[in-house]
């Protein structure tokens, strides 16, 4: 199935060592949209490194490993641009990405592969919350090796089914093993790497819900991905309208998955009223900070994509803006 279809987040190295991260649902063909995260050290010296807490983590890895990561999709772009990599427009989302050619790719790790990296923990999750060992998985830093002592460890939950068990029933998790959850702590920490442009909606991720919580002395982080039946391989067929959106979220379940999306009513423009969209966020720091049936409004651009045979709306909110309740 790897060489099918890739799911979001699988690392993936290229010929000169970089290490990126694939973005939403692929099938595997001659070209692969990701993010560059990973650079050797010889190659990363226009990468910033924000804050004090990353800079710590990063010097690790450069001593240990000779690498070092980018904090920020932007970052990445900026330094895989400087090396040659073509970024362009993802034809699916309307974000800039780089473009890989299959050519060029040596390997592609498996979150789901291996299945000895924090074997303990991922046999008590799968015994706890009833999901097959199999959909459990470690992605990040641990998988491809380069983890620093100051790592967190990014467990992969594969399926929509066992999301809704993890989410459901986390509280219950924390208090028969005794974990601290350190949801605050982790989303307070990664605010600060969020663009300005978005001041609007800080205060909201600062108070949202996101399940972590420390293991022996590590903070573990849940990552999400859909599996391969029910990934969702989406291509932009046309932009047809740009201004002021008014909006009712439907369905916040959507934003756990990649690319992040709440499905919406529009109410303005008049035009599309009623008619339901994805409202595209392209991060997990906005994962559930809109609840269902709250208004919103934002200054976005409005697009037809086609999902199978039917045909969607899509929207994203325009850089430089921010979103709003109503």
């Amino acid at each position: 199935m790897l060489k099918k279809i890739i799911l979001d987040e699988f690392p993936i190295m290229d010929d000169r060592g970089v290490i990126f991260y694939s973005y939403g649902y692929q099938k595997f063909s001659d070209y692969i949209f990701a993010f560059p995260y990973y650079f050797p050290t010889a190659l990363a010296k226009n990468i910033e490194l924000p804050r004090l807490f990353y800079k710590k983590i990063e010097n690790e890895r450069r001593k240990k490993f000779f690498y070092l990561r980018s904090h920020g999709i932007i970052s990445g772009l900026k330094t895989a641009e400087t090396l040659g990599y073509n970024i362009v427009l993802d034809e699916r989302y309307g974000i800039p990405t780089t473009k890989l050619n299959k050519k060029n790719i040596t390997k592609i790790f498996n979150p789901f592969g291996d299945k000895g990296i924090m074997l303990a923990l991922r046999k008590k999750i799968s015994d706890f919350f009833k999901i097959p060992f199999s959909n459990i998985g470690v992605t990040r830093s641990y998988l491809i090796g380069l983890n620093a002592p100051s790592s967190n460890v990014d467990i992969t939950i594969k399926g929509m089914n066992n999301f809704k068990k993890i989410i459901n029933n986390f509280p219950d998790f924390l208090k028969e093993n005794g974990f601290k959850n350190i949801s605050r702590e982790r989303i307070k920490r990664h605010v600060g790497l969020l663009p300005k442009k978005i001041n609007g909606l800080k205060s909201r991720i600062k108070n949202k819900f996101w399940p972590s919580f420390v293991y022996g002395k590590k903070n573990i982080d849940f990552h999400f991905v859909k599996s391969e039946k029910e990934a969702v391989f989406s291509m932009i067929l046309k932009q047809i309208g740009k201004g002021k959106i008014i909006a009712k979220i439907v369905d916040s379940e959507e934003s756990f998955f990649a690319p992040y999306k709440f499905l919406i009513k529009i109410i303005s423009p008049k035009k599309y009223s009623r008619r339901k969209a994805f409202l595209i966020m392209y991060s997990r720091f906005f994962s559930g900070i809109f609840k269902n049936n709250e208004k919103i409004s934002f200054i976005g651009r409005l697009r037809e994509i086609k999902i199978g045979k039917r045909k969607y709306l899509e929207t994203n909110f325009e850089s430089g803006q921010s979103i709003k309740s109503v």
